[in-house]
């Protein structure tokens, strides 16, 4: 850095005008990451550069290549104070000051404190690194003209955190709770026919979905190729009931809208007898009671399937439970349900906690042996679900690492393996979400290295961090992981 640390409370104001505009801008979004020195030319000319580096634009992680930026000729009387910034493309630009006579009551002779020159006004949108000092006829720009501001931008952004996590081959992968993802596009579990005759019923899901757009979604059905008396559960805009289906047409009730990227649980029930359906988000009655019109009609005895309807709108998310009543449950047993407080099982016939961890069955825990199928996953063994691929999620040694103090992103990852070797991977990431994840692999336990990552993702104030490990050919180990992340 170029004369740095010259900042000192008995500067003019004059000379202030800049930092405080470089100050606002960084409360704005626009800051120093990392980087972007700037010095003289190697032979000292009118040119000064400026180094590669990283920077917010607006909130945006951009890259800077670095570049030189030729100062204009110095005025012949007087002296001025250029600004250097970034723009949008990452490159530096000159902002010219206007040439002024010198005026300097402190009579110090530090060009940082004259009253005059001072930085011109009017300095285009971007971040602000330095200031450049042209005396009256220079023909050359030493360290000594130029000012870094870079560094009040960049102070106390870049923050660290630690944590050593043991493992061993048999922790494979990773999640809070157990759980089957689909990918979206063609992923769903089949059950053969299941007998629902009665005069009520209350479905049961729980679910963590990745948000689709305007995109319509199935996330249960009876049989919707019989084409009558169907029941139907999804979202378009809102979470929807399709029922008593007949041709083409059906009856359609929306309860409020979807919840994304976060694990929720809702229960629908079908009162045939009070002819009343109902929705609860999480325990609590979701939207208002609907009533059909025509009425419900006894439910069938026919196949179940989870995570499409109409043999396409495929679910994408993880699931984590689906149960299935020949009841109506109360009010309270929902709110217990939802809450994981055991209810009477009466009338149970589907209870699945997506715990099998691999193979195509999805085991049914009810006693009435209703278990799924998985239907066009992309791996079934144990894990597969959570790096990428569709299939099972387990869970196992997710290590918290920070809550974001602010938001920001995660832009560095030290590494180091101390007991042993492994070819396994690390990742880091927010907690429930598998989607956003960044993935390294392990080291060897006699160093250690050190790798970037562009931000993939924007963390948001009190989001929760972790770091999971997929081991590989080790059998266990000590993993030491050094994070390193940037608030804006």
């Amino acid at each position: 850095m170029a004369n740095v640390g010259s900042w000192q409370p008995d500067r003019l104001d004059t000379i202030h005008y800049i930092h405080k505009l470089a100050e606002s801008r960084v409360g704005e979004g626009y800051s120093v990451i990392s980087g972007c020195d700037v010095h003289e030319n190697v032979t000292p000319d009118m040119d000064v550069v400026v180094d590669s580096g990283e920077i917010f634009y607006g909130d945006v992680y951009k890259t800077v290549a670095g570049n030189n930026v030729t100062i204009s000729a110095a005025n012949g009387t007087n002296d001025r104070i250029d600004v250097i910034y970034v723009d949008s493309s990452g490159v530096a630009q000159v902002h010219t000051g206007d040439a002024l006579p010198v005026s300097d009551p402190l009579g110090n002779t530090i060009w940082t404190q004259y009253e005059s020159p001072y930085p011109k006004t009017g300095c285009p949108a971007g971040v602000i690194i330095a200031l450049v000092y042209v005396p009256a006829n220079d023909t050359s720009i030493k360290n000594a003209q130029i000012e870094d501001i870079a560094q009040y931008n960049l102070s106390g952004r870049v923050r660290y955190a630690t944590a050593t996590i043991p493992y061993n081959a048999a922790d494979e992968v990773i999640y809070d709770t157990p759980g089957l993802k689909c990918d979206g596009s063609d992923d769903y579990v089949t059950h053969s026919a299941v007998d629902l005759s009665g005069t009520g019923l209350t479905v049961m899901l729980r679910f963590n979905e990745v948000n689709p757009g305007a995109a319509a979604k199935g996330y249960w059905n009876q049989d919707y190729a019989q084409l009558d008396n169907v029941l139907l559960i999804g979202h378009r805009e809102s979470v929807r009931v399709y029922i008593g289906r007949t041709g083409t047409t059906a009856q359609i009730n929306d309860f409020g809208p979807p919840v994304y990227g976060e694990v929720v649980t809702y229960h629908f029930t079908f009162d045939v007898t009070g002819n009343a359906v109902k929705c609860f988000k999480n325990g609590v009655q979701f939207g208002t009671t609907w009533t059909p019109s025509p009425a419900l009609s006894a439910l069938l005895n026919r196949t179940i399937e989870l995570g499409r309807f109409s043999g396409s709108n495929y679910f994408g998310g993880v699931w984590h439970k689906h149960q299935v009543w020949k009841r109506v449950l109360t009010d309270a047993e929902i709110a217990d349900d939802a809450a994981d407080i055991p209810v009477d099982d009466t009338g149970l016939v589907i209870c699945q906690d997506f715990s099998d961890g691999s193979g195509t069955t999805l085991t049914d825990s009810s006693g009435d042996g209703n278990h799924g199928t998985l239907t066009n996953f992309a791996d079934t063994t144990f894990g597969a679900g959570v790096f990428g691929e569709s299939g099972w999620v387990v869970p196992t040694n997710a290590k918290p690492l920070l809550t974001m103090p602010d938001n920001g992103f995660i832009r560095f990852v030290g590494k180091v393996v101390t007991t042993a070797y492994d070819a396994g991977t690390v990742s880091i990431g927010e907690d429930g979400d598998v989607a956003n994840l960044m993935s390294t692999s392990l080291v060897d336990a006699t160093g250690s290295t050190n790798d970037t990552y562009t931000p993939n993702k924007y963390y948001a104030s009190g989001a929760v961090i972790k770091a999971f490990i997929t081991p590989g050919s080790a059998t266990e180990g000590t993993f030491t992981l050094i994070l390193e992340y940037v608030t804006v």
